[in-house]
Protein backbone atom coordinates (compact mmCIF):
# COMPACT_ATOMS: atom_id res chain seq x y z
CA UNK A 1 0.00 0.00 0.00
CA UNK A 2 2.86 2.06 0.78
CA UNK A 3 4.49 1.46 -2.12
CA UNK A 4 1.52 2.56 -4.49
CA UNK A 5 0.81 6.06 -2.67
CA UNK A 6 4.99 5.92 -3.67
CA UNK A 7 4.08 5.80 -7.20
CA UNK A 8 1.46 7.67 -7.50
CA UNK A 9 3.71 10.90 -5.68
CA UNK A 10 6.43 10.23 -8.28
CA UNK A 11 4.03 10.09 -10.92
CA UNK A 12 2.72 13.14 -9.62
CA UNK A 13 5.90 15.17 -10.02
CA UNK A 14 6.22 14.07 -12.64
CA UNK A 15 3.33 15.13 -14.56
CA UNK A 16 3.84 18.37 -12.88
CA UNK A 17 7.53 18.74 -14.70
CA UNK A 18 6.14 17.50 -17.45
CA UNK A 19 2.69 20.30 -18.05
CA UNK A 20 5.17 22.66 -19.87
CA UNK A 21 6.17 20.16 -22.82
CA UNK A 22 2.55 18.58 -23.29
CA UNK A 23 1.76 17.37 -26.48
CA UNK A 24 -2.16 17.42 -28.45
CA UNK A 25 -2.39 13.98 -29.95
CA UNK A 26 -5.58 11.80 -30.75
CA UNK A 27 -6.84 8.07 -30.01
CA UNK A 28 -6.02 5.81 -33.10
CA UNK A 29 -8.73 4.40 -34.99
CA UNK A 30 -9.05 1.43 -32.95
CA UNK A 31 -12.70 1.39 -31.60
CA UNK A 32 -12.39 1.88 -27.95
CA UNK A 33 -9.23 1.98 -26.04
CA UNK A 34 -9.15 2.34 -21.61
CA UNK A 35 -7.84 4.96 -19.42
CA UNK A 36 -6.37 3.76 -16.87
CA UNK A 37 -5.06 5.26 -13.14
CA UNK A 38 -1.45 3.18 -13.48
CA UNK A 39 0.08 1.89 -16.61
CA UNK A 40 -0.95 -0.92 -16.34
CA UNK A 41 -4.33 -2.74 -18.33
CA UNK A 42 -4.48 -5.63 -15.99
CA UNK A 43 -6.95 -3.19 -13.37
CA UNK A 44 -10.40 -2.24 -15.08
CA UNK A 45 -10.43 1.15 -16.62
CA UNK A 46 -11.29 4.43 -15.44
CA UNK A 47 -12.68 5.72 -18.42
CA UNK A 48 -13.58 4.70 -21.93
CA UNK A 49 -12.16 6.97 -25.04
CA UNK A 50 -12.90 6.06 -28.95
CA UNK A 51 -11.19 6.92 -31.75
CA UNK A 52 -10.33 10.33 -32.46
CA UNK A 53 -10.54 11.65 -29.31
CA UNK A 54 -8.16 14.48 -28.59
CA UNK A 55 -6.11 14.34 -25.85
CA UNK A 56 -2.93 16.09 -24.23
CA UNK A 57 0.15 13.47 -23.87
CA UNK A 58 2.03 14.74 -20.34
CA UNK A 59 4.45 11.18 -19.83
CA UNK A 60 5.68 8.42 -21.71
CA UNK A 61 6.63 5.57 -19.84
CA UNK A 62 7.59 2.44 -21.89
CA UNK A 63 4.36 1.17 -23.63
CA UNK A 64 2.27 3.89 -21.98
CA UNK A 65 1.39 7.32 -21.98
CA UNK A 66 0.01 9.87 -19.33
CA UNK A 67 -2.77 11.71 -21.20
CA UNK A 68 -5.27 14.67 -19.95
CA UNK A 69 -8.89 14.38 -21.66
CA UNK A 70 -10.99 17.83 -22.66
CA UNK A 71 -13.05 17.24 -19.49
CA UNK A 72 -10.04 17.24 -17.28
CA UNK A 73 -9.80 13.45 -16.51
CA UNK A 74 -6.21 11.81 -16.84
CA UNK A 75 -5.05 8.53 -16.67
CA UNK A 76 -2.43 6.08 -18.62
CA UNK A 77 -3.35 4.82 -21.98
CA UNK A 78 -1.55 2.34 -24.22
CA UNK A 79 0.82 4.26 -26.30
CA UNK A 80 0.73 2.22 -29.70
CA UNK A 81 -3.00 3.77 -29.68
CA UNK A 82 -2.06 7.80 -29.01
CA UNK A 83 -0.81 9.07 -32.09
CA UNK A 84 -0.04 12.71 -33.03
CA UNK A 85 -1.64 11.82 -36.71
CA UNK A 86 -5.47 13.56 -37.05
CA UNK A 87 -7.10 9.62 -37.42
CA UNK A 88 -9.24 8.84 -40.30
CA UNK A 89 -12.06 9.29 -38.61
CA UNK A 90 -11.74 12.76 -37.37
CA UNK A 91 -10.43 13.87 -41.03
CA UNK A 92 -13.37 12.13 -42.47
CA UNK A 93 -15.48 14.29 -39.76
CA UNK A 94 -13.35 17.41 -40.87
CA UNK A 95 -13.73 16.74 -44.46
CA UNK A 96 -17.33 15.92 -44.18
CA UNK A 97 -17.87 19.29 -42.59
CA UNK A 98 -15.85 21.16 -45.19
CA UNK A 99 -17.89 19.21 -47.90
CA UNK A 100 -20.81 20.24 -46.56
CA UNK A 101 -19.93 24.03 -46.24
CA UNK A 102 -18.64 23.61 -49.43
CA UNK A 103 -22.30 22.30 -50.51
CA UNK A 104 -23.91 24.91 -48.43
CA UNK A 105 -21.49 28.11 -50.52
CA UNK A 106 -21.92 26.09 -53.69
CA UNK A 107 -25.96 26.40 -53.29
CA UNK A 108 -26.10 29.82 -51.99
CA UNK A 109 -23.41 30.70 -55.45
CA UNK A 110 -26.39 29.03 -57.19
CA UNK A 111 -29.06 31.33 -56.00
CA UNK A 112 -27.42 34.21 -56.53
CA UNK A 113 -26.80 33.18 -60.01
CA UNK A 114 -30.23 32.19 -60.33
CA UNK A 115 -31.36 35.82 -58.84
CA UNK A 116 -27.90 37.80 -60.65
CA UNK A 117 -30.08 36.25 -64.32
CA UNK A 118 -33.52 36.82 -62.82
CA UNK A 119 -32.59 40.87 -62.58
CA UNK A 120 -30.25 40.70 -65.81
CA UNK A 121 -33.30 39.65 -67.74
CA UNK A 122 -35.72 42.37 -66.12
CA UNK A 123 -33.24 44.56 -67.07
CA UNK A 124 -33.36 43.54 -71.12
CA UNK A 125 -37.01 43.95 -70.44
CA UNK A 126 -37.02 47.21 -69.19
CA UNK A 127 -34.86 48.82 -71.56
CA UNK A 128 -36.49 46.85 -74.08
CA UNK A 129 -39.80 48.76 -72.43
CA UNK A 130 -37.92 52.51 -72.36
CA UNK A 131 -36.69 51.99 -75.79
CA UNK A 132 -40.48 51.45 -76.90
CA UNK A 133 -41.70 54.62 -74.80
CA UNK A 134 -39.25 56.65 -76.03
CA UNK A 135 -40.20 56.16 -79.95
CA UNK A 136 -43.87 56.33 -79.06
CA UNK A 137 -42.70 59.69 -77.34
CA UNK A 138 -40.92 61.04 -80.14
CA UNK A 139 -44.12 59.59 -82.13
CA UNK A 140 -46.58 61.66 -80.09
CA UNK A 141 -44.30 64.65 -80.07
CA UNK A 142 -43.76 64.76 -84.09
CA UNK A 143 -47.85 64.41 -84.35
CA UNK A 144 -48.40 67.01 -81.99
CA UNK A 145 -45.99 69.03 -83.46
CA UNK A 146 -47.32 68.86 -86.66
CA UNK A 147 -50.97 69.24 -85.69
CA UNK A 148 -49.85 72.25 -83.83
CA UNK A 149 -48.16 73.91 -87.16
CA UNK A 150 -51.51 73.14 -89.28
CA UNK A 151 -53.58 74.58 -86.15
CA UNK A 152 -51.51 77.86 -86.59
CA UNK A 153 -51.65 77.91 -90.32
CA UNK A 154 -55.36 77.08 -90.39
CA UNK A 155 -55.68 79.81 -87.71
CA UNK A 156 -53.36 82.45 -89.85
CA UNK A 157 -55.38 81.81 -92.75
CA UNK A 158 -58.62 82.11 -91.09
CA UNK A 159 -57.74 85.27 -89.23
CA UNK A 160 -56.71 86.59 -92.86
CA UNK A 161 -59.92 86.21 -94.48
CA UNK A 162 -61.33 87.63 -91.37
CA UNK A 163 -59.49 90.23 -91.94
CA UNK A 164 -60.29 90.94 -95.15
CA UNK A 165 -64.07 90.37 -94.79
CA UNK A 166 -63.73 93.27 -92.04
CA UNK A 167 -62.04 95.86 -94.70
CA UNK A 168 -64.41 94.64 -97.18
CA UNK A 169 -67.12 95.85 -94.58
CA UNK A 170 -65.37 98.79 -93.50
CA UNK A 171 -65.58 99.43 -97.26
CA UNK A 172 -69.02 98.92 -97.30
CA UNK A 173 -69.86 100.86 -94.79
CA UNK A 174 -68.05 104.11 -95.82
CA UNK A 175 -69.87 103.60 -99.07
CA UNK A 176 -72.61 103.51 -97.26
CA UNK A 177 -72.09 106.70 -95.36
CA UNK A 178 -71.09 108.20 -98.68
CA UNK A 179 -74.33 107.26 -99.93
CA UNK A 180 -76.51 108.55 -96.81
CA UNK A 181 -74.74 112.01 -96.92
CA UNK A 182 -75.45 112.05 -100.45
CA UNK A 183 -79.01 111.47 -99.51
CA UNK A 184 -79.11 113.78 -96.64
CA UNK A 185 -77.85 116.38 -99.03
CA UNK A 186 -81.02 115.68 -101.01
CA UNK A 187 -83.32 115.62 -98.34
CA UNK A 188 -82.14 119.04 -97.12
CA UNK A 189 -82.68 120.62 -100.46
CA UNK A 190 -86.67 119.63 -100.05
CA UNK A 191 -89.05 121.89 -98.05
CA UNK A 192 -90.03 121.38 -94.48
CA UNK A 193 -92.79 119.73 -95.66
CA UNK A 194 -90.96 116.41 -96.60
CA UNK A 195 -89.41 115.90 -92.70
CA UNK A 196 -91.17 112.44 -92.54
CA UNK A 197 -89.49 111.36 -95.49
CA UNK A 198 -85.87 112.47 -94.14
CA UNK A 199 -86.80 111.37 -91.10
CA UNK A 200 -87.49 107.71 -92.29
CA UNK A 201 -84.07 108.01 -94.46
CA UNK A 202 -82.45 108.83 -91.71
CA UNK A 203 -83.97 105.62 -89.36
CA UNK A 204 -83.32 103.30 -92.47
CA UNK A 205 -79.61 104.58 -92.40
CA UNK A 206 -79.26 104.68 -88.86
CA UNK A 207 -80.67 100.14 -88.88
CA UNK A 208 -78.23 99.47 -91.53
CA UNK A 209 -75.34 101.00 -90.28
CA UNK A 210 -76.24 99.27 -86.67
CA UNK A 211 -76.65 95.91 -88.51
CA UNK A 212 -73.47 96.31 -90.32
CA UNK A 213 -71.92 96.93 -87.13
CA UNK A 214 -73.22 93.86 -85.42
CA UNK A 215 -71.91 91.73 -88.03
CA UNK A 216 -68.68 93.04 -87.93
CA UNK A 217 -68.40 93.03 -84.34
CA UNK A 218 -69.31 89.54 -83.70
CA UNK A 219 -66.91 88.11 -86.37
CA UNK A 220 -64.17 90.39 -84.55
CA UNK A 221 -64.83 88.59 -81.09
CA UNK A 222 -65.35 85.49 -82.66
CA UNK A 223 -61.43 85.60 -84.21
CA UNK A 224 -60.40 87.06 -80.61
CA UNK A 225 -61.88 83.88 -78.71
CA UNK A 226 -60.57 81.77 -81.31
CA UNK A 227 -56.84 82.94 -80.95
CA UNK A 228 -57.20 82.79 -77.25
CA UNK A 229 -58.53 79.61 -77.06
CA UNK A 230 -56.44 77.65 -79.26
CA UNK A 231 -58.74 77.65 -82.05
CA UNK A 232 -61.60 76.25 -80.38
CA UNK A 233 -65.19 77.62 -80.45
CA UNK A 234 -66.30 79.21 -77.47
CA UNK A 235 -69.97 79.77 -77.30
Amino acid sequence: MNAQKYRLFILALLCIGNLASAQTAYVSDRLYLGLYALPDISSDPIKTMTSGTQVEVIQRQGDFVFITLADGSQGWARAEFISEQVPAVVQMQQLTAERDRLQAQLKAGNADAQRLATLQNQLIQANKTIGKLKTQLKEEQAGAAAREEAQQLAEQEQATKLESELSESRQKITDLQARVEFQQQQLDKYSDGNQVLKIIWLLLTALISIGIGAVLGARWLAVRIRRRFNGLKVW
